[in-house]
């Protein structure tokens, strides 16, 4: 019985793991989406006419975006534990285990 409760509570676990990570994947692809139509934007925009005034200042907004948007990642892929996100300490067997190699 406590094997068998364990295994469910463990089974939960990964699942709320498995699901907030499906949220996270959605923001992050929205972000990049907007981060991307934006760069994409002002950068053409600025090369169709370049001696438009102050545009070339236009030019910070994207690069600003990216290096808040990089500092971000970083700082996430920094306190991520692999062990956790692969869903290690759980134990679960699942169907396709992948095999990733973190330098040490």
């Amino acid at each position: 019985m406590n094997n068998s409760s364990n295994t469910e509570t463990l089974t939960k676990h990964y699942e709320v793991l498995i699901d907030a990570y499906k949220h996270h994947l959605d923001l992050v692809l929205k972000v990049d989406a907007f981060y991307y139509a934006v760069t994409g934007a002002i950068t053409s925009y600025y090369l169709s006419k370049p001696n438009v005034g102050y545009m070339r200042f236009a030019l910070i907004l994207p690069i600003l975006m990216g290096a808040t948007l990089a500092i971000f990642v970083f700082f996430a892929a920094y306190w991520v534990d692999p062990a956790v996100a692969l869903g290690k300490p759980s134990r679960l067997r699942a169907a396709c285990q992948p095999q990733l190699k973190f330098p040490a």
